[in-house]
């Protein structure tokens, strides 16, 4: 619950200042860790955190995203 709280309070404060927060899930990504037979590439993944990134972020502001760009529930 208290990371949940400053979360928020990181969200909440981020946007007053102009700062864009926003979680983003890469999903099982094909790296050393995840393994030859995770689901995402990396480059795609990479790719889709950017595009989010170079977006209107403050839009995005507390929202849960998959890394391409639509949002899911926390």
């Amino acid at each position: 619950m208290q990371d949940e709280v400053d979360a928020m309070h990181i969200v909440i404060t981020g946007a007053g200042r102009g700062i864009a927060v926003v979680l983003i899930d890469s999903g099982w990504v094909r790296t050393d860790m995840g393994g030859p037979e995770a689901d995402e590439d990396p480059a795609a993944v990479a790719a889709g955190i950017l595009d989010i990134a170079a977006q209107d972020g403050l839009r995005h502001t507390g929202r849960f995203l998959r890394f391409t760009g639509e949002e899911r529930d926390f």
